[in-house]
């Protein structure tokens, strides 16, 4: 046991019943006054005085387990081992001859055993999530700072120093951050801090690094395909969600009354879309669905599409004969009667509707309605929308060939030597054959051919098909004119002048031309003669 205490008062008595007889000062001290140590762990305790007496005592009083291990005068030292308690001031006394005394401050530490920073889930922009982390078993936690960081940026930096708490504690602390599309990839981690300087060191540990994964989901995928669609062919389902990041994370799942479809899906900027082909061989009513789901979103559309059948129509167009009756029959077989509406027109006009099977269009054939283009159109109701189709024909109208002026020019007139061909044809069905005849001869129609003045005359033009047949006569005029004797003559003649006068106008001019040359000779031959005579004298002078 340790008996401290009753000496401290057994030498507080004796300094206050001898100190007022011989006072003295001496300092104490106590090293080091403020001691780091870990928890569990051991060190050295100095207490130091100045007192110069041998016969001075002192000692530690501490609840802690102490060992002695040197003393001198004025110095007494001890060993703390297993140090447990949390708070601990071991005090040094010593009496030279007055008691005094001196504390050290003992600071027990543990470093964080583990530092574990809770994983997030995937975070939609946009929300705020609480970024944990636990410091286990650290103290003391006044010491302690918690920092959080995103990459290298300071997210939360919290310390502790208001604490109360002596003893190691798990450490926890919360930060609130919201989910932004640059922080998908990002990593967060938890720094743990122990500082004890500057009478101990500074003690770090780290979590394991978090990977942030962010997600943008704001909108409800749209999708597109008819209302009704037939049974046999297929159509495109078309499912898109904007808006979304990131994009290419995104999952579809398209189906059609429970079956899921092969899809195809691209991604554009931050919108995705995907498409897959829907069919049905039954008629009826079938769920289309699309599901789309990213992050910890999953969101859905739905379309309730109707599935008929509708066969082409058909159209009753016999061939007639000019003047009677024809009718028309248009109907829709294999659908129900119920969902019926037919409708015959052309391109004029609707000529008749109704839900009768068939339909019936009755008219007079006439030549003006060969050729004419009938149309019969089929309506059926699904879903309270309309599909229709159609089916057209062209009606044939029999009658006897017929000609006129406007086929068949009656007068035409040609220019002899050129190139010309007969015009002249006629209307009828069966399509009629012309031929045209002069003293039972025939001019080839259509076909080009010299003009000469015999093909002048009147023709018979017979047009014939088997329904009848049609004449028309038709006159060609040849324009020609004969050479005008009298005006070549007389071209003769007066070509024949002017050559002539042309003649004797050069004759004339050469006469005169030849003449005047000769005279200019003969003058300038007898000048010549005249100087050497002059000069043949004078010579003959001088010798």
């Amino acid at each position: 046991m340790d008996n401290t205490p009753m000496v401290l008062i057994f030498l507080g008595v004796f300094v206050v019943t001898e100190g007022a007889q011989q006072p003295s000062a001496f300092e104490l001290s106590v090293w080091p006054p403020a001691p780091v140590v870990e928890y569990g762990g051991s060190m050295e305790l100095n207490c130091t005085s100045t007192c110069r007496d041998p016969d001075a005592r002192g000692g530690l009083e501490t609840s802690l387990t102490k060992k002695p291990i040197g003393n001198g005068t004025g110095w007494i030292a001890f060993r703390l081992v297993n140090i447990t308690e949390w708070r601990s001031s071991p005090l040094c006394f010593f009496q030279c001859p007055e008691i005094k005394t001196a504390r050290a401050s003992i600071t027990v530490y543990r470093t964080p055993e583990r530092v574990i920073l809770e994983a997030l889930p995937t975070m939609q922009v946009g929300k705020d999530y609480n970024l944990t982390c636990q410091v286990l078993n650290v103290a003391p936690i006044q010491n302690l700072t918690v920092t959080l960081l995103r990459g290298q940026e300071l997210l939360h930096e919290e310390m502790l120093l208001s604490a109360s708490i002596t003893k190691a504690e798990n450490v926890t602390v919360t930060h609130k951050i919201t989910a932004r599309r640059r922080d998908n990839g990002m990593e967060v981690t938890c720094r743990a801090g122990l500082d004890l300087r500057p009478h101990g060191q500074l003690f770090e540990n780290t979590s394991l690094g978090v990977r942030l994964k962010t997600f943008a989901f704001p909108d409800d995928p749209k999708l597109q395909v008819p209302d009704i669609i037939e049974t046999g062919t297929d159509t495109t389902m078309q499912c898109q969600v904007v808006g979304v990041f990131p994009s290419e994370e995104a999952q579809f799942n398209l189906s059609c009354g429970g079956e899921s479809l092969e899809a195809t899906v691209r991604a554009q900027g931050d919108t995705v879309t995907a498409e897959a082909r829907v069919s049905s061989l039954t008629a009826g009513e079938l769920n289309l669905i699309c599901t789309v789901t990213l992050g910890l979103k999953t969101k859905s559309a739905t379309r309730t599409v109707g599935f008929y059948t509708l066969p082409p129509p058909t159209l009753n167009t016999p061939a007639t004969r000019e003047g009677e009756n024809v009718t028309l029959a248009c109907d829709s077989p294999g659908v129900e009667p119920t969902n019926v509406s037919l409708r015959i027109r052309d391109a004029a006009r609707t000529l008749t509707s109704g839900r009768e099977r068939p339909l019936r269009f009755t008219l007079a054939a006439s030549e003006e309605d060969n050729g004419r283009e009938f149309v019969c159109e089929v309506e059926v109701s699904v879903m309270g929308m309309s599909a229709g189709k159609e089916t057209s024909g062209k009606l044939s109208v029999l009658y006897a060939p017929k000609m006129d002026n406007a086929s068949c020019p009656s007068d035409q007139t040609w220019e002899e030597g050129t190139e010309q061909s007969l015009s002249c044809t006629a209307r009828g069905n069966p399509t009629p054959s012309v031929e045209c005849v002069k003293d039972d001869v025939a001019l080839k129609i259509g076909v080009p051919q010299p003009v000469t003045r015999a093909l002048t005359g009147s023709y018979r033009c017979t047009a014939k098909n088997t329904q009848g047949s049609a004449d028309w006569d038709v006159s060609i005029h040849v324009r020609y004119s004969d050479p005008d004797i009298l005006l070549i003559t007389l071209l003769t003649l007066g070509i024949g002048a002017v050559a002539s006068a042309a003649g004797v106008a050069y004759y004339m001019y050469y006469r005169a031309h030849k003449i005047r040359k000769y005279e200019l000779q003969q003058a300038s031959l007898k000048k010549a003669q005249e100087l050497k005579r002059l000069n043949g004298g004078g010579m003959a002078n001088h010798v």
